[in-house]
């Protein structure tokens, strides 16, 4: 098979394989001559089925083409093996949207209130037809970002995703880093709907793609910031509705409020572990003393996220060691490198 992009161009040798007709290969930049089977009838390939003969490819290409998973693509439900080292498929459209959700509670944490969901709507589609949906999830009060610059921010990224290979979702995410670092709710959606577009053009769930190690999923229920009553009548609701563990928001308040709130939840929630979020917004002494205060009822505390300022490592060890809780890392955790 000859091959030919732009001003590259390269010549495969291939063992005899199942080739699929053309109108069922999907679509490429590149232009390609079937090869002919085998005297006895198509067969599967063999893993160096795919040998560059001649190319005019960089050093780095020849190596991820050679004998590489990224040059074929297997086409379960035909039964067949396609073999391409040069072809992309590109992402052909991006349209963005507004997506008001109603809440039925104000989600109150300790940085802000949220009276609504004002998220976005990403749908991507490729030039096979292939579509995604993501979504992006700014809230001001924890991440600054908000639903006019997150539409802003996509609108600014279309230059820098149509056209890309839709394959080398990857590359494209560090793309959309360098381009727009602060907008994590944008990149987030584009993301998501890039890989569901993918996982969608051969029928695979994201569950199944990301490795579908659970069946199913126990969720927990956050109770958001508010008064003493408030919270004793969600935890009972909550208590009545099946949830084992409740997520506290707190840290709004004074610490003797959040104690008083803690005590209502426990009480009326008497079989439920809880986990403790202030969303940064303790020190390391009001979150220790926060637990030395619930006494024995400190055992009833599966998780304490994020209790003390995002760039303060030492101050989670603290409470750790000091609170005799385990602690997670949340708005210290915001990429890779962090992690």
């Amino acid at each position: 098979i000859s091959t030919t992009q732009g001003s590259r161009s390269v010549t495969l040798a291939l063992d005899p394989v199942t080739i699929m007709p053309a109108s069922d290969a999907g679509s490429g930049q590149g232009s390609a001559r079937r090869a002919s089977s085998s005297s006895h009838g198509p067969r599967q390939a063999s893993p160096t089925a795919v040998r560059i003969m001649s190319e005019k490819l960089p050093r780095d290409a020849r190596a991820r083409a050679t004998g590489s998973p990224v040059t074929k693509m297997a086409i379960g439900r035909i039964g067949a093996v396609v073999y391409s080292a040069v072809s992309m498929l590109a992402i052909k459209q991006v349209h963005a949207e507004a997506l008001d959700v109603a809440l039925t509670t104000p989600f109150g944490i300790a940085s802000g209130t949220q009276a609504s969901a004002r998220n976005v709507l990403v749908t991507i589609t490729l030039e096979d037809g292939s579509t995604g949906l993501g979504e992006a999830a700014p809230f001001p009060a924890v991440s600054g970002e908000t639903q006019e610059q997150t539409l802003a921010t996509l609108e600014n990224l279309r230059a820098v995703i149509v056209g890309q290979d839709a394959r080398r979702w990857r590359r494209v995410a560090s793309q959309l880093t360098e381009a727009a670092p602060g907008a994590a709710a944008a990149r987030c959606a584009v993301e998501t709907a890039l890989l569901d577009a993918l996982c969608r053009r051969v029928g695979l769930s994201l569950w199944s793609f990301f490795g579908g190690a659970e069946a199913a999923l126990v969720s927990d229920l956050t109770l958001v910031t508010g008064t003493v009553e408030e919270a004793r009548i969600a935890a009972a609701r909550a208590a009545q509705d099946g949830f084992a563990t409740l997520k506290i928001k707190i840290g709004a308040g004074r610490i003797d409020e959040d104690v008083a709130r803690l005590d209502a939840i426990l009480e009326a929630a008497p079989r439920a572990k809880l986990i403790l979020d202030a969303n940064a917004a303790l020190s390391a002494d009001e979150a220790v003393g926060l637990l030395g205060a619930l006494g024995p009822r400190r055992a009833r505390i599966a998780l304490f996220e994020q209790p003390t300022p995002a760039g303060d490592l030492d101050a989670l060890r603290r409470v750790r060691e000091q609170g005799r809780v385990p602690v997670a890392a949340d708005e210290s955790a915001k990429n890779a490198r962090a992690v």
